[in-house]
């Protein structure tokens, strides 16, 4: 069977067209990328009036947007049918898809908002609507908080370390713990570790949603029935604590259960040193029936001195002291026997109080590229960049070994601007250390009085930073750049 030439190119021809014009009457794809503040379904915010933001996508070159219209509805369902009770912009002739302001219904504390948007290309065509997108709102303003502000009261001044279990005779390993050295700066400046706690019922129904909301003047660590809630560290972000603190919100559904819980807190000072002796939560239970429970901070929680970390982050000094001898076993969980514990006091602050959105977290972990034998008692590390964040140790020795790690930018130097960890082990068996309120710029780790002899495995760095999403990147023939670039983000 032969074709005819002209025939088929005719036939060829007439498929092309077919398909462009298909391809125009479909329009542009459904807008991808959607923000709330900047920020993928974030939990807790207390912007009154968050902004919206999302991407066009079309294969077409120098297509662009020239309308959207954007639906924010109470429910799934609601918004499944087309329905924007909360806001429904309508079309808007717009090419402005980043930072576009709420302007719907006053939205409430406490609450989930469904949301999706579509919009129109250079030639009207519509797009089919973005998949769905979720915020939840927090404690919207001060006036929403119910929980009081507790802290534990302190004006002693003791020595972290028991000194009968100190050896002073090593001073060549362990200067800083000479009797003589007690009453030194260095101690002076480190922040007792505070300890809070509270018991409570969870009832034995469904549980449909379960939030913690936190304000804090000074680092902490939120624990409940023995586990860490979340994966940020350094929680609260930096602020001027006299005029602003950030709220953080968690999920914690999958860490309650039936009968008896607890929630245990370990406090510490902040950045700047007015950020302490402030703390707030507020826990909210909702069950699938309607029911809810609310646990609040206030005269009623315990707290104790008596907790083995001590630490201080300042301009100039970074530095952390854990005793695991003083370990309290099961003080984070129900039970627990709290006889020994203090009632905490309540005060008054009139602070504004934002929502953090970005946490920070371990985002990279780096192992060793050099280890140096400096004597039989120090080890010095290469980690092959500079960073911010700190090394977590895994050492086994003797109860009441201390060692030592030191942090510096340099080889010729084992310690920048007071950068150092300190750590007392309890003697069972393989400990792991890593600091939790401070946090150091280095590239070289010194170990000083390490029991036995370290490996290369024996330390990893961790990275710490602000989470942010990663939405470019870069790279080049010249490896020196492209250092430069993968250490600044």
């Amino acid at each position: 069977m032969s074709f005819n030439p002209v025939v088929l190119k005719i036939f060829l021809l007439v498929q092309l067209l077919c398909t462009g014009l298909s391809l125009l009457a479909a329009g542009p794809a459904a807008p991808y990328f959607l923000r709330t503040d900047y920020a993928e379904e974030p939990l807790g915010i207390t912007n009154q009036n968050p902004v919206f933001s999302w991407l066009m996508r079309d294969d077409d070159r120098a297509e662009r947007q020239t309308a959207y219209e954007i639906l924010v509805s109470s429910s799934i369902e609601k918004l499944n049918s087309d329905r924007g009770d909360i806001w429904s912009t309508g079309w808007v002739p717009s090419g402005q898809s980043f930072g576009v302001q709420y302007k719907g219904k006053p939205i409430e504390g406490k609450s989930t908002y469904y949301w999706k948007v579509r919009l129109k290309d250079k030639d009207g065509n519509v797009s089919p609507y973005s998949s769905m997108a979720t915020f939840e709102t927090g404690l919207l303003t001060a006036k929403d908080w119910k929980a009081k502000w507790i802290y534990i009261e302190d004006h002693l001044i003791r020595p972290f370390f028991d000194p009968a279990t100190v050896n002073y005779k090593d001073s060549s390993v362990h200067p800083l713990y000479d009797k003589k050295n007690w009453s030194g700066n260095t101690w002076l400046n480190l922040v007792e570790g505070k300890l809070l706690r509270k018991e409570f019922q969870v009832a034995d129904k469904e549980i449909k949603r379960a939030r913690v909301f936190v304000a804090n003047l000074g680092y902490y660590e939120l624990r409940i029935n023995g586990r860490k809630v979340g994966d940020h560290v350094l929680d609260p972000g930096f602020t001027d604590c006299s005029q602003r603190v950030l709220s953080v919100t968690y999920d914690v559904k999958g860490l309650l259960r039936e009968g008896s819980n607890a929630i245990g807190v370990m406090l510490s000072n902040g950045r700047l040193m007015n950020c302490k002796d402030g703390f707030r939560l507020e826990l909210e239970v909702e069950y699938t029936d309607g029911e809810k429970y609310l646990l609040l901070s206030n005269e009623s929680w315990k707290g104790t001195l008596d907790a083995p970390f001590k630490s201080v982050i300042n301009w100039g000094i970074s530095k952390e002291l854990y005793d695991a001898t003083k370990e309290l076993p099961g003080w984070d969980k129900p039970g627990f026997n709290e006889r020994n514990w203090n009632g905490v006091k309540v005060k008054q602050l009139d602070l504004n109080i934002n929502a953090q959105l970005e946490p920070i977290r371990i985002v990279e972990t780096i192992e060793p590229v050099q280890l140096i034998k400096i004597s039989d008692s120090i080890y010095r590390y290469n980690m092959g960049q500079n960073f911010s964040g700190w090394a977590s140790i895994k050492v086994k020795g003797p109860r009441g070994k201390i060692i030592k790690v030191q942090y510096s930018d340099s080889k010729d130097r084992l310690m920048d601007f007071n950068q150092e960890d300190t750590y007392m082990l309890k003697g069972e068996g393989m400990e792991t250390f890593q600091p939790r309120f401070t946090y150091h710029g280095f590239q070289w780790v010194t170990l000083i009085g390490y029991p036995g002899v370290p490996d290369i495995s024996t330390i990893k760095g961790c990275v710490v930073h602000t989470d942010l999403r990663k939405t470019g990147s870069f790279s080049c023939s010249d490896s020196l750049l492209n250092r430069l670039y993968n250490n600044n983000i």
